[in-house]
């Protein structure tokens, strides 16, 4: 005996809910290295170890700057558009565009919180 025919809708109703499903366990994941990686540098992270160097038109800035604050990570920012110390430090990296960040000295060319936290877990620290 051959099976019924599956109808063309319910396959496609099918394929939709899976595709679904996927995605929702995609953000379900990204949201919990998020949550990883922000416990990790919360940890790590020592008053004016990490800086923020940006500016006022940056999308990549306003999302490193909204990243930092909802894992309630401690940084420091400056905008080159408003503070010519901070335009002077980011003209001293020679980098082109922000953000730059400062973590614990060394400069990082762009906002990654896993590079970021690599960076601060390879300092010696030594007991407060």
């Amino acid at each position: 005996m051959n099976p019924a025919p599956v109808s063309s809708w319910r396959l496609a109703l099918t394929l939709a809910g899976l595709v679904a499903l996927g995605a929702l366990a995609s953000t379900g994941l990204r949201h919990w290295q998020d949550r990883q990686l922000g416990a990790g540098l919360r940890a790590q992270v020592r008053p004016g170890e990490l800086r923020l160097i940006s500016s006022t038109d940056c999308h990549h800035c306003d999302r490193a700057r909204d990243w930092l604050q909802r894992q309630q990570v401690a940084f420091s920012e400056c905008l080159i558009e408003r503070d010519a110390e901070c335009r002077r430090e980011h003209e001293r990296t020679g980098a082109s565009g922000t953000p730059v960040v400062r973590v614990a000295g060394q400069v990082q060319l762009g906002f990654d919180p896993q590079r970021v936290l690599q960076r601060l877990e390879r300092l010696q620290r030594l007991p407060p």
